[in-house]
C-alpha cells in the first residue's frame, strides 16, 4: 500500500473509478491491520498508510463524482480524518 500511496501522491488527479478500486483495495479485510493481526510496527505504518491514502483521494479526486456523494464535498479535518459535508464546507449532521 505503500508504493500505492507513492503513486496516487504523483498523480494531479484520480478518476472517480480509480478512486474506486482504492478505496475496495484498502477496505479489504487482509490490508487492515486493525482487522487482522499485526505487529504493532506494521500496524502504525499500515494506519499511517491507510489514512494518506484516504486523504489523497479526497484532494485528488473530482469531489462531485467520487462514492456518490452527489452535491457533497469530502473533507479532511485537522485529524486527517475524510468526511462528507455540503459543498458550502458544512460537517454533515
Amino acid at each position: 500500500m505503500e508504493q500505492l500511496a507513492a503513486k496516487v501522491e504523483q498523480a494531479k488527479l484520480i478518476h472517480p473509478n480509480t478512486a474506486h478500486a482504492i478505496t475496495r483495495y484498502i477496505d479489504q479485510r487482509g490490508y487492515d491491520c486493525d482487522q487482522v493481526a499485526c505487529s504493532a510496527q506494521l500496524q502504525a505504518r499500515n494506519r499511517a498508510v491507510r489514512n494518506r491514502l484516504k486523504i489523497l483521494i479526497a484532494k485528488k479526486t473530482p469531489l462531485t463524482e467520487f462514492a456518490g456523494t452527489g452535491k457533497q464535498d469530502l473533507l479532511v479535518n485537522d485529524a486527517g480524518v475524510v468526511t462528507a459535508g455540503s459543498i458550502m464546507g458544512t460537517e454533515p449532521k
